[in-house]
C-alpha cells in the first residue's frame, strides 16, 4: 500500500477536513462552521455527503458530529496557490 497515492491523498485531505470539523466545533459559539480545502473531490463530498466506499466512515463521522451538536458544516475550495496558511505549514 502506497499512501502517497492520489487515492490516499484524497483520503488524507478529507480526513483533515474532518479533524477541522471536530477541533472547531469545540470553539466558542461554532455552530456555523466554514472550512477551506484545495481539493475539490473533498469539497464535493463534503457538500452533498456522497463518497466512495473507502470514504464512507468519514462522513458518517462528520454527519453524526454535526446532528449531535447541531452544528452547520460548509466546505469550500480554494486555489492551492492562495491558501496562504497551508503554504506556510509546509515550508
Amino acid at each position: 500500500m502506497k499512501v502517497s497515492s492520489p487515492k490516499w491523498i484524497y483520503y488524507w485531505e478529507a480526513l483533515a477536513v474532518l479533524l477541522a470539523l471536530l477541533h472547531a466545533s469545540h470553539l466558542p459559539s461554532a455552530s456555523k462552521i466554514l472550512i477551506h480545502t484545495d481539493n475539490t473531490n473533498t469539497v464535493d463530498m463534503f457538500n452533498t455527503f456522497a463518497a466512495q466506499p473507502l470514504y464512507n466512515p468519514i462522513l458518517i463521522l462528520a454527519a453524526n458530529h454535526l446532528i449531535a451538536h447541531q452544528h452547520a458544516l460548509h466546505v469550500v475550495h480554494i486555489q492551492g496557490e492562495d491558501n496562504t496558511v497551508a503554504d506556510t505549514l509546509s515550508q
